[in-house]
């Protein structure tokens, strides 16, 4: 009799256990959900992240997607996906900037080591280098304002 309450005992908390990680998968399939909504929300309304974040969680309300957890806890959903948005957005922005400076460098240095080795003018050192004199003082300016 006390190897049988035993045995119930064991499969009732391998039952509550099986619950538990099925509820973990779930909750974790909706936050999948509620994340792609909003990468869409952002993608649709570049910049306004504070708007597509609200928007995202409207819709994920809607669907029933952590509607009890977002309805309670909303400001705090909002602030977290908004700042993780605003740094994604800034480490872009630097990324891209980083590439520009990369592409100027490389410009104004293949013009100006064509002019030196060469002996050939700005304008001729450009034709070499495919670009416009225009755009080597681009170039030129991105970098001075660098430094």
């Amino acid at each position: 009799m006390v190897g049988q309450h035993a045995d119930v005992g064991i499969g009732r908390r391998k039952m509550r256990e099986f619950d538990m990680r099925l509820f973990a998968k779930k909750v974790v399939v909706y936050y999948i959900i509620f994340c792609r909504v909003c990468l869409s929300r952002t993608s649709m309304l570049r910049f306004y992240y504070h708007h597509a974040v609200l928007e995202a969680i409207s819709e994920c309300v809607k669907r029933n997607v952590l509607k009890e957890y977002l309805s309670d806890h909303e400001s705090e959903v909002l602030d977290i996906m908004t700042t993780l948005f605003d740094q994604e957005s800034l480490t872009k922005q630097m990324m891209n900037r980083q590439y520009r400076m990369g592409d100027a460098r490389r410009l104004v240095n293949d013009v100006e080591n064509i002019m030196s080795h060469y002996g050939v003018s700005l304008a001729e050192a450009c034709d070499v280098t495919r670009c416009s004199v225009e755009e080597y003082y681009r170039a030129k300016n991105l970098l001075n304002s660098e430094m």
